[in-house]
C-alpha cells in the first residue's frame, strides 16, 4: 500500500470513528484530540514548574537570577514540606469529588486561572532591584503557593487519563498519543529560550514565557470541555472515602510501592543530563550555543516525540513489564558509554537521543502502569482512590529533599559551591564534576532496575480485574433497577465466556504459519501473511482468556467460601442492629480478629478484613456518639442528583443551588463516615442478594441485547445523518467560494 492510500485510509478512519468510537473502545478520535490538544495548553502553562523548577541547575532560578545550588536545594525542601500538606488534602478531595462532570474536569476546568496568575507573578518580580535574601523570600513565597494549587491542575489532567477508558490497552494508547502531541510543547519553548537570548538574563525567560503562559490556558480549556470521565462503577455506586482509610487501602499495594521505590532509588540517574548543556555553555566558545541550542532542542528534545509514537506498539510487543526492565537495562549501557565519549560531540548526541527516547518510553510505561496499579486497587477493595495514589507518590518529592542535597555535596568536591558557576570554566573543575555526575547516573539507573524484578502486575491481569469490575457494577445496577441493556448484554457475554473458556484446554500457539505464509509468491504473500498473523494474534488472545477466565469464576462464587461466609452472617448481624447499634462498641472485637489465623493467603485477607471491620465498628461509635448524640436516621444518599437538576439561570439561582450541594455534600460525607460499618454490611448483602439472580439476568440477555443493537444502530444512524449534512455544507461552500472567485476573475478580465 502507498503512502498516499496510507494517508487516505488514515483520514478516513479519522471521520468515521470522529464522533463514535472503534469496536471495543470507549474514546472517540474527537475526545483523543481535544484530550491531546489540550495537553499542549497544560504543558505551557506548566513552563515553570517543568522546564525552570527549584531543582540544583535550574538556570532560571540559579543562573539568570543567582540562587546558589545549596540554597536552591533548601528552597526545594521548604517548598515541597509544605507542599506535602496540601497535597494530603487534594488526595481527598480528587476521591470525594462528586458530580456529573467526574473527579478530574471539574478541578482541571476551575484551577488553570490561578495556575496563570501564580506563574506570571513568579516570573515577574523585579529581581534585579532585589537583595540576595529578598530573591530567596521571593521566590519562596510564590513558587510555595504554586506548588498548593498548580497540582490541582496538573494532577486533574494527567487523571483525566486514566479514567477516560477502564481498557488497559486503550488507555496506553491515550498517554502515548496525547504525550507524542503534546510533546511538541518543549520542543517550542525550549526552540524560542535557545534563539531568544542571553539565558542567564531573566528578560529573556520573561520575554519567552509570558505568551506561551497565557496561550497554555486558553488551549487548556480543550482538554475539559472535550472529554469524558468512564469509571467501572454502578450508576448508583457513590465513592465516599475517609482520609486515613485510603492510605490504608494503598499500604497494601505492593506494585505501586515498587513503583515508588524505583523512582526513590533511582534519583541519580537525571544528573546524566548536564553533560551537553555544561560542555557547551564552559567547555567551548560562546558561538557554538547556537549549535547547542539546535542539538539539545530540537534533535534531542524531539526523542521524546519518537518514543511515544512507538511506545503504544512496544507495549503490546512486549508488555509493560518487559520493556521497562529493557529500557532501564539499555540506560545503564549507554550512561556507562557516556563516561567515555562525553568529550565527543557526535557520539554524545547519539548517546542522548537513545537515552531521551529510553527516558520517555518509561514515563509512558509508568503513567500506563499506574493506571493498571489503580485498577487492581479498585478491585481488591471496592475503592477508587485515584487521588490517595497521586498524594501517596507525592512522598517522591519528600524522598528527594534528602536526596538532593546529595549531588550539591558532590558539586563542593569537586570544586563548585555557592552560586560561583564561573569555577566551571577551569577544565580541570569541569571534567572532573561531569565525570562524578556519568558516575552518579549509572548508579541511578541501576538501582532504577532492580525493583521492577518484583512487580507482577500484566495485561493479562488488568484484564481479567476490568471483567470482573464491569460484573461488579452490572450486579449492583440490576439490584438498584439502573442497569442498562448495554451493560447487562456486556456482563452477560462476559460471565458465558469465561464459564466456557475456564479450564479450557489452550491452543497450540506457533508462528510456523507465518513463516510458511512468507515463501508463497509474491502475488498471495501480502493476504497470507496477514491472515496468518491474525490467527496467531487470535489464538494468543484466546489462550490468555483461557488464563484469567478464573477472575470472573472467583468472583461469582466468592460467596461459597467459608470465609465470606462468616463476614456475610457478620454483616446481617450489623445490618439487624441498625443505625442504633452503631451507639456502643464492644472492645473485643478488636482482639477476635486480632488472634485469627494469617497462616495462608486466604486467611491473611480474612484476618486483615475483619480487623478493617472492628476498626470501622470503633470509629463509627465514636462518631455517631459525637456527630448524632440524639439518634442517626438513615439518609438519602441520592437526594444529590436532584439538586444537580436544579435551575442555574440566573446568579441568585446558581448561588442557591451551588449553597445546597455544598451542604448536602457535607452533611452526606458526616453521614457516611459515621454509618460506614452498617453500609459496608449493607451492601455486602445486596450483593450476595444480587449475585443469586444470575439466572434471572441470563433469561433477560435476548431481549436486552436486541435492544442495545438497535439503540447503538440508531445513534450509529444519527451520527451518518449528522456527518452527510456536514459534507454537504462543505460542498456548498466549496462550491460558493469557487463561483465567488469565477466572478471575480471574469470581473477583472472585463
Amino acid at each position: 500500500m502507498s503512502m498516499l492510500a496510507n494517508a487516505r485510509e488514515g483520514l478516513t478512519k479519522l471521520r468515521f470513528y470522529w464522533n463514535t468510537p472503534p469496536k471495543g473502545r470507549y474514546v472517540n478520535y474527537k475526545e483523543l484530540t481535544m484530550y491531546s490538544i489540550g495537553g499542549i495548553g497544560v504543558q505551557f502553562l506548566l513552563v515553570l514548574v517543568n522546564a525552570q523548577n527549584l531543582a540544583v541547575g535550574s538556570a532560571l532560578f540559579g543562573f539568570a537570577i543567582g540562587i546558589a545550588p545549596m540554597d536552591l536545594q533548601i528552597l526545594n525542601v521548604l517548598v515541597m514540606a509544605i507542599a506535602f500538606v496540601f497535597a494530603m488534602i487534594r488526595s481527598w478531595v480528587f476521591d470525594n469529588t462528586h458530580g456529573k462532570e467526574g473527579k478530574y474536569r471539574p478541578w482541571l476546568r476551575s484551577m488553570g486561572l490561578p495556575t496563570l496568575g501564580l506563574s506570571l507573578i513568579t516570573l515577574w518580580l523585579p529581581y534585579e532591584n532585589l537583595t540576595y535574601n529578598q530573591k530567596f523570600t521571593g521566590v519562596f513565597v510564590t513558587f510555595t503557593l504554586l506548588q498548593i494549587i498548580m497540582p490541582f491542575y496538573r494532577d486533574s489532567y494527567d487523571g483525566l487519563a486514566m479514567v477516560m477508558s477502564p481498557d488497559s490497552s486503550e488507555r496506553s494508547n491515550i498517554v502515548s498519543i496525547s504525550r507524542f502531541v503534546w510533546s511538541i510543547a518543549p520542543s517550542i519553548y525550549w526552540s524560542v529560550l535557545g534563539v531568544a537570548g542571553d539565558q542567564n538574563d531573566i528578560k529573556t525567560y520573561q520575554l519567552v514565557f509570558t505568551p506561551f503562559l497565557v496561550i497554555g490556558y486558553l488551549l487548556g480549556v480543550l482538554s475539559h470541555r472535550g472529554t469524558k470521565e468512564r469509571i467501572i462503577q454502578g450508576h448508583s455506586h457513590f465513592n465516599q472515602v475517609r482520609f486515613v482509610d485510603s492510605i490504608r487501602k494503598v499500604a497494601k499495594n505492593k506494585n505501586f510501592w515498587i513503583l515508588q521505590l524505583a523512582t526513590w532509588v533511582g534519583f541519580l540517574e537525571a544528573a546524566a543530563a548536564a553533560p551537553l548543556l555544561w560542555m557547551h555553555t564552559y567547555g567551548y566558545k560562546p558561538e557554538n550555543n547556537t549549535i547547542y541550542s539546535f542539538l539539545n532542542n530540537i534533535l534531542i528534545a524531539n526523542a521524546g516525540m519518537w518514543a511515544m509514537l512507538f511506545a503504544p506498539f512496544l507495549m503490546r510487543r512486549f508488555g509493560k513489564r518487559v520493556l521497562i526492565i529493557y529500557t532501564n537495562a539499555a540506560n545503564i549501557i549507554l550512561l556507562a558509554l557516556m563516561y567515555f565519549t562525553y568529550t565527543n560531540v557526535p557520539l554524545l548526541v547519539i548517546i542522548l537521543f537513545i537515552n531521551k527516547f529510553m527516558g520517555t518510553v518509561q514515563d509512558v510505561l509508568y503513567a500506563a502502569t499506574n493506571a493498571d496499579v489503580r485498577d487492581h486497587q479498585q478491585y481488591i477493595s471496592g475503592v477508587r482512590i485515584d487521588g490517595m495514589f497521586s498524594s501517596v507518590g507525592f512522598l517522591n518529592n519528600i524522598i528527594g529533599m534528602a536526596t538532593g542535597f546529595v549531588l550539591p555535596s558532590l558539586y563542593a568536591m569537586t570544586g563548585l559551591s555557592g552560586s560561583n558557576y564561573g569555577v566551571l570554566y577551569d577544565p580541570s573543575v569541569l571534567h572532573s564534576t561531569l565525570k562524578m555526575l556519568i558516575l552518579a547516573s549509572v548508579v541511578g539507573a541501576t538501582a532504577n532496575l532492580v525493583p521492577f524484578f518484583f512487580y507482577n502486575m500484566t495485561e493479562q491481569k488488568q484484564r481479567g480485574m476490568a471483567r470482573v469490575l464491569k460484573v461488579r457494577a452490572m450486579f449492583e445496577d440490576y439490584g438498584n433497577g439502573t442497569l442498562e441493556d448495554a451493560s447487562l448484554a456486556e456482563g452477560v457475554e462476559i460471565i458465558r465466556y469465561a464459564q466456557d473458556t475456564f479450564g479450557a484446554q489452550k491452543k497450540l500457539l506457533t508462528k510456523n504459519a507465518i513463516v510458511s505464509a512468507k515463501q508463497l509468491p509474491k502475488e498471495q504473500r501480502r493476504v497470507a501473511v496477514k491472515g496468518a498473523h491474525e490467527d496467531y494474534l487470535l489464538t494468543k488472545e484466546y489462550n490468555e482468556d483461557v488464563d484469567v477466565a478464573h477472575f470472573v469464576i472467583d468472583e461469582l462464587h466468592k460467596f461459597d467460601t467459608m470465609q465470606m461466609q462468616e463476614f456475610v452472617r457478620l454483616a446481617y448481624e450489623t445490618v439487624q442492629g441498625g443505625l442504633q447499634g452503631l451507639y456502643s462498641f464492644d472492645a473485643s472485637i478488636i482482639e477476635k480478629a486480632r488472634a485469627l489465623p494469617n497462616d495462608t493467603k486466604e486467611s491473611k485477607a480474612f484476618r486483615s478484613q475483619m480487623i478493617g471491620r472492628a476498626r470501622d465498628l470503633y470509629d463509627a461509635c465514636r462518631n455517631v456518639n459525637k456527630y448524632y448524640p440524639d439518634g442517626m436516621h438513615e439518609l438519602d444518599v441520592n437526594a444529590m442528583e436532584a439538586l444537580y437538576d436544579l435551575p442555574e439561570k440566573t446568579s441568585a439561582q446558581r448561588k442557591d443551588k451551588h449553597k445546597q450541594i455544598r451542604a448536602m455534600e457535607k452533611e452526606r460525607a458526616k453521614y457516611m463516615r459515621c454509618a460506614k460499618p452498617f453500609l459496608d454490611a449493607h451492601t455486602a448483602l445486596t450483593q450476595q442478594e444480587n449475585y443469586i439472580h444470575l439466572d434471572e439476568i441470563f433469561g433477560k440477555y435476548e431481549e436486552a441485547k436486541a435492544r442495545a443493537i438497535a439503540a447503538a444502530k440508531a445513534e450509529d444512524e444519527r451520527i451518518a445523518r449528522e456527518e452527510e449534512a456536514r459534507r454537504e455544507e462543505i460542498e456548498r461552500l466549496k462550491a460558493e467560494h469557487e463561483a465567488e472567485k469565477l466572478a471575480k476573475k471574469q470581473e477583472r478580465k472585463k
